[in-house]
């Protein structure tokens, strides 16, 4: 890699990782050490734009040693050709058949979790009038609640 290029991708780290990446440098021969190390590494323009692309992907939050960078620079992108034009075929009989069942299934009506028979002890009653209480007058809970005293599961507030 170009001397010029290591210098620019020192900056596009200090950029990018602030601190992180400046405090592993006590004095200037570290940051030239740095730059000399850095400047043998193996690559052209598209790898090394493909790579910087990546770090925000790979790297989000420290920057790549030496050897994560160079990983980086050999997995530049593959150009992907185009695949054949995609065939459109009617379905079926039996496809199109199963796929008007599901386009006109009606939606059962869900089954309540809670019946009335299954309030058996007070503290259900106390968490059943909570909830009525907390959702309010409109409200599945407050619902239930009513029907329990109109089953005569519950009486005011206590389990009959």
């Amino acid at each position: 890699m170009d001397r010029k290029w290591t210098v620019r991708l020192g900056q596009v780290f200090k950029n990018q990782y602030a601190q992180k990446f400046t405090s592993v440098f006590k004095d200037e021969d570290e940051i030239n050490s740095w730059v000399e190390t850095w400047s043998a590494l193996d690559c052209d323009l598209d790898s090394m734009k493909a790579a910087l692309k990546q770090l925000p992907v790979q790297f989000p939050d420290w920057p790549p040693t030496l050897g994560q960078f160079q990983a980086l620079l050999q997995n530049k992108p593959k150009l992907l050709l185009p695949g054949p034009p995609l065939e459109r075929a009617q379905p079926s009989a039996e496809q199109a058949a199963a796929l008007e069942r599901v386009a006109t299934a009606k939606l059962n009506p869900r089954m309540p979790w809670w019946t009335v028979d299954k309030v058996k002890n007070q503290e259900q009653v106390d968490f059943i009038v909570m909830q009525a209480r907390h959702f309010g007058a409109g409200s599945d809970a407050a619902q239930f609640l009513r029907k329990c005293q109109d089953a005569g599961v519950i009486n005011g507030m206590e389990l009959a």
